[in-house]
């Protein structure tokens, strides 16, 4: 079956010049509405939709995305249409992509073009650290290529809580920076009206097993920083497990589930981590602990513990500086084969 849109016509008009969606349920009750309808009517009833979406790209419309009826005969809350919109934009992204892609592989300033782009995934790591009243935090990424599928970023949460999310997207290049983009815009969407991180993380792997094609998957670690308490609430889905380093020892905050996408349904139970004053938590990716230097032998866990314990006296920024500095001397300037994200908090000792 093929139903055609006119770009001129009044559905396409007002998907692209509105911010909301067209309820194909309620248009026979608004008068706005109405004369919308009536001139896709025909096209609409043959595609038995409920809900259209446009695909847009600055001031132009690149397709429709059109939903039926739930299968639970619910009508669309506003939690679906919100979750509608966030799909739209991310589809519309990927369609605005795949088109600079081919233009890029057309053009002989492919270099460029992909060192602008590196610039424009920067953007989307976090401007600027949280200030902290209980101690210092900081994070950094250092893509292997010019777009990665690590990110990181902290979130602003209410009671004056701080949200801390680590991640990594299977595969590199521009694909993995796309999914990475997903979850990042997923995470500053839902998290700060989530109060239960088990539903978070959920409806996060419910909608990247929705979007994920054949073996994708992401790790995640996501938590919550109550300063007034100084603990972490968080859940790790096959993230490389942080360390925990206090004048006890170092301890592992080890996954509490799977990966995100790689099954509908997973369940994860959020544990909870006290940090005693002076204590350090020091999130890694695996292409930290699995540089490699001339001889093949990989940085690893023994030697990220070492390097944390012996700057462990230096504040936040200068603590993950000197841990990249040993990373990178180990290698011994070979190319980095996989992005390298850190994120370092530490308490005040009072």
């Amino acid at each position: 079956m093929s139903v055609e849109f006119d770009l001129s016509e009044p559905l396409c008009r007002y998907l692209l010049e509105k911010e909301r969606p067209f309820e194909v349920e309620v248009s026979p009750y608004s008068p706005e509405l109405v004369p919308v309808f009536r001139s896709a009517a025909d096209r609409l009833s043959m595609l038995q939709s409920a809900i259209i979406v446009g695909l847009k790209r600055r001031h132009e419309l690149l397709g429709l995305l059109v939903m039926g009826n739930k299968t639970s005969r619910d009508f669309y809350d506003a939690e679906d249409l919100e979750m509608l919109r966030i799909v739209a934009r991310e589809a519309a992204a990927a369609v605005e992509n795949i088109d600079l892609f081919d233009e890029l592989a057309r053009d002989t300033a492919i270099q460029k073009e992909l060192e602008d782009a590196s610039d424009v995934q920067a953007q989307l790591f976090p401007a600027d650290t949280p200030r902290l009243q209980s101690g210092q935090i900081t994070g950094r990424c250092i893509p292997s290529r010019s777009a990665c599928g690590d990110f990181y970023d902290f979130l602003e949460l209410p009671g004056g809580k701080t949200g801390i999310v680590i991640g990594d997207v299977s595969g590199k290049g521009m694909a993995a920076s796309l999914l990475m983009a997903s979850v990042q815009g997923l995470l500053r969407t839902l998290a700060p009206t989530s109060v239960n991180l088990g539903q978070l993380v959920r409806k996060i792997n419910q909608h990247l097993y929705g979007s994920l094609a054949g073996a994708r998957f992401c790790t995640l670690f996501f938590g919550v920083y109550d300063e007034a308490r100084r603990h972490v609430r968080f859940f790790n889905a096959g993230y490389p497990p942080p360390l925990v380093v206090t004048d006890e020892g170092v301890r592992f905050l080890e996954a509490t589930g799977l990966p995100l996408g790689l099954f509908p349904e997973i369940t994860h139970r959020p544990e909870v981590e006290v940090l005693a004053p002076g204590a350090l938590l020091v999130l890694y990716s695996d292409g930290v602990t699995g540089a490699h230097n001339t001889r093949g032998e990989n940085f690893g866990v023994e030697r990220l513990v070492d390097a944390v314990i012996r700057a462990r006296g230096e504040d936040a920024d200068r603590l993950m500086a000197r841990i990249l500095a040993e990373v990178r001397d180990f290698e011994g300037g070979i190319p980095l084969e996989d992005d390298q994200t850190l994120i370092v908090l530490k308490t005040n000792k009072s």
